[in-house]
Formats: C-alpha cells, sequence, structure tokens
C-alpha cells in the first residue's frame, strides 16, 4: 500500500510539473506575441493577441464583397490608405483639374507579391503619366487579390462612384475561369455560388476554434499541421465550397497524379466547356453599362500571358 501511495504521489507530482511547464510555455508565447513585430511569427497569433498590438491583417471582412484591403495598413514599404485602396493617401473629393484614372483587376492590379507600393502597376502608371507632361492625373490602385469580376463590379458601384474617376481600367481573366472549375453544373450560377462561399459563416465559432483560439500550443501545432488557417491568411476570409476544383487541380498538376479523384469522372477541360463564360461577359457588360451611365470612360486592357504561366 506505501508503495502505490508513493507511485501514485510521484505521478501527481509529474503531472503537475508537466502542467506547471506548459503554463509557463502558454505564458511565455503569449507573451513573444503581445510584443514582437516580426510578421512570420504573428502567423500563429490568435485573434485577441493581433488586436492587442493594434496589428490588421492584410485584408478585412467586408459585408458585400467578402473582403476587401485593410484601411491604413502598413508592412515595410507597402501599404494601404485609409479609402483602402493599396498606395498613398488620397482625397475622396477630387480636385477640380485632376483627371482621375481607377484600375480595376485582381492580384495582378494590386500586383502581388512586389512588396513595395511604389512598384505596382497602378504607381509606376501615374509615375510616367507624369513624366509626359500629365501632372494632373492620378492613378488609383482598386485592385484586390483573389478578385473577380463580380467583386469588381460591386466595388465599383458602393466604393469607386465615390471617386468620381474620370477613367476606369478594366484588367481581369484568370480568376473568372476559376469561378468556372466547378461542379456539378447547376452550382456555377449568376451569384459565383460555387466558387464563394460566405465569410461569415464563422461568426459563431465551435468548441474547437475556440480551443485553438485559447492555447497558443494548441494553435501553433494546428497551423504547422495545417489544421488551421493563421488568423493572418487571406484563406480566412476568401472560403470556397466543396463544389470548388480549381486547389485540388493544381494539387494534383503539382503532384503529376492529374487527373484522379473528381477528375477522373469530369476533367478540367469539360467543366469550362459545360461552364461557359457567359457571366464574365456579363460582369463587363455591366461595369461598362455603370461607369458610362456615370460619365466614366472605359478602357478594357488584353490580360498578359505566358507559354509558363
Amino acid at each position: 500500500m506505501k508503495s502505490l501511495r508513493s507511485k501514485i504521489k510521484l505521478t501527481l507530482i509529474n503531472l503537475l510539473v508537466f502542467l506547471g511547464l506548459l503554463l509557463l510555455v502558454e505564458l511565455g508565447m503569449n507573451l513573444m506575441f503581445r510584443l514582437t513585430s516580426n510578421q512570420g511569427i504573428l502567423n500563429y497569433a490568435s485573434v485577441n493577441q493581433l488586436n492587442g498590438q493594434n496589428l490588421k491583417p492584410q485584408y478585412s471582412p467586408h459585408r458585400y464583397l467578402g473582403y476587401y484591403p485593410s484601411p491604413n495598413w502598413e508592412k515595410g514599404n507597402n501599404a494601404h490608405n485609409s479609402l483602402g485602396f493599396r498606395g498613398p493617401e488620397i482625397d475622396l473629393i477630387k480636385s477640380a483639374n485632376a483627371f482621375r484614372i481607377v484600375c480595376i483587376g485582381g492580384s495582378t492590379t494590386y500586383t502581388t507579391g512586389v512588396e513595395n507600393f511604389r512598384k505596382s502597376y497602378p504607381y509606376l502608371l501615374e509615375k510616367e503619366l507624369h513624366k509626359q507632361g500629365f501632372k494632373n492625373v492620378e492613378v488609383i490602385n482598386s485592385g484586390v487579390g483573389n478578385w473577380s469580376t463580380w467583386e469588381s463590379m460591386i466595388n465599383l458601384q458602393l466604393r469607386l462612384l465615390d471617386l468620381k474617376p474620370d477613367l476606369i481600367v478594366v484588367y481581369h481573366a484568370t480568376n473568372d475561369i476559376q469561378s468556372r472549375i466547378v461542379w456539378p453544373p447547376k452550382v456555377y450560377q449568376g451569384d459565383n455560388t460555387g466558387r464563394r462561399q460566405s465569410s461569415f459563416s464563422d461568426l459563431s465559432p465551435g468548441w474547437k476554434e475556440v480551443l485553438l483560439e485559447s492555447s497558443n500550443i494548441l494553435r501553433v501545432l494546428a497551423i504547422k499541421t495545417q489544421l488551421k488557417i493563421p488568423n493572418t491568411a487571406l484563406e480566412k476570409l476568401d472560403s470556397s465550397p466543396d463544389s470548388y476544383y480549381l486547389p485540388e487541380f493544381i494539387q494534383q498538376l503539382k503532384k503529376g497524379t492529374y487527373p484522379s479523384g473528381q477528375f477522373k469522372q469530369v476533367p478540367v477541360s469539360e467543366m469550362l466547356d459545360r461552364n461557359k463564360p457567359v457571366y464574365f461577359r456579363r460582369n463587363l457588360a455591366n461595369i461598362i453599362e455603370l461607369a458610362q451611365g456615370n460619365g466614366i470612360e472605359v478602357l478594357l486592357a488584353t490580360f498578359a500571358h505566358c507559354s509558363q504561366f
């Protein structure tokens, strides 16, 4: 009996020491997340830890657009102005002598991957026009990564008309092709049901999400093993239903396993053949109608392409 009691006592002591160490690690990680400014480390932070540092993610939820560039966001040479457009601060009210150009599109307009807004294509366009003597021209970057003509159409109606642009440059293509890689055909609809799902689906998180947000150790392990998306990731806002097959298609191409799974029955070529670009055409037509109805000129830019894309 004495031996059993000793074993139980030793086990309890070891358990308490283990729990104490876990608590110290949790407290240490919590302090680290609240004091660091390293973006790589902050990819593992909780929402409360990010808010505690007043750190904004690059994109924020939007009630009609799903998500958009976070206003007043900064990271190194990259920045969004107070209106949520990539680039320097601008006045909402256009000056009397200004000629305002707004560039519309997805990641290629935002110029994703170039971590300096002064090297984005809209900023360089303004710089070149000024160089050629058109000093009164303002060029605004309204591009957003992963946006298609659906988002740009709504963005023009709700946010861009207030800028009173004189000209819009529409540069769209591949993101609208992605919206066609959905199956079955009934989910390919005018509201982009097959590609997008509501970004507000996690307003009431389940117990697993609450647990992962509460524990630094479990959250880091979950993100490391890809069981959880970082709170700073765009994927948190840009979620897709099971009918969207582009991610699986890309994975199979990388692994050299295409076609397998769903693609054995329905290859991507058949998805694209069945899901014609009717909504791409309609969205572009509506963008043109809306712009011209408000006295705005429209330039449709041909999408750059190379064989290695």
